[in-house]
């Protein structure tokens, strides 16, 4: 990964078909899963990255000193340990925006702009990344 002091990339991640989790295995699993996503998260960031449950079954990830190919490269290695996990109940994918904070960016702009990100993942078929 190629590292830019002033970069920072941003990673929204969203776990496919949550709900049906939930659903079909029962709320406790569901709470299992989202555990366990967060431990494989933190062991695949660095230090110095932030690592956040946004909500429901959203993640976030700051990756400071990073520039797009780089968050691009981490999120599609996310994506595949997440997707080769042996869960207990059956295949877990996610869904992930990417992007990196330009110049005049405020929170808002960059924030919508993952948000379209990810949501074009999930338009496209999920299990992917998608950045902007």
């Amino acid at each position: 990964m190629k590292r830019q002091p002033s970069q920072v990339g941003l990673l929204l991640l969203d776990i496919d078909h949550f709900k049906q989790i939930n659903d079909s295995h029962g709320h406790s699993r569901g709470d299992e899963v989202l555990r366990r996503i967060g431990k494989l998260l933190r062991e695949l960031t660095r230090e110095i990255d932030t690592v956040a449950r946004v909500g429901g079954e959203e993640f976030a990830i700051l990756l400071p000193g990073i520039d797009e190919q780089g968050a691009v490269t981490a999120a599609e290695r996310i994506r595949k340990k997440v997707q080769s996990h042996q869960w207990k109940h059956g295949a877990v994918t996610m869904s992930i925006g990417v992007t990196v904070l330009k110049d005049g960016d405020d929170r808002e702009r960059v924030l919508n702009r993952v948000d379209r990100a990810l949501y074009q993942a999930k338009r496209n078929g999920r299990n992917r990344i998608e950045h902007a």
